[in-house]
């Protein structure tokens, strides 16, 4: 069933209109270090490096936390019983 012309210039200013709106590189354009591989290696493992630089710290933080909230106060109050020979 051929498609009326009307349909056609329909679907055409929709695609234009959607294309307007992209912003940024899509999947088909290269960003700026996309065709040099090695480029993207080194910023890849940088970026890696500072995602666990970000979880030492997050994790550091969450002892202290609960460091802070088991005091020496807190375990000596449960003295631990040895059986008398």
């Amino acid at each position: 069933m051929p498609m009326s012309a009307l349909t056609i210039a329909h679907r055409s200013k929709n695609r234009r209109e959607l294309n307007r709106k992209l912003v940024g590189a899509t999947l088909g354009d290269a960003d700026e270090d996309g065709d040099d591989t090695v480029k993207w290696i080194k910023k890849s493992k940088r970026r890696e490096k500072e995602l666990a630089q970000k979880r030492l710290v997050e994790m550091d933080n969450l002892d202290k936390l609960y460091q802070d909230e088991y005091t020496e106060s807190e375990s000596s109050s449960h003295p631990i019983h040895y059986p008398n020979d």
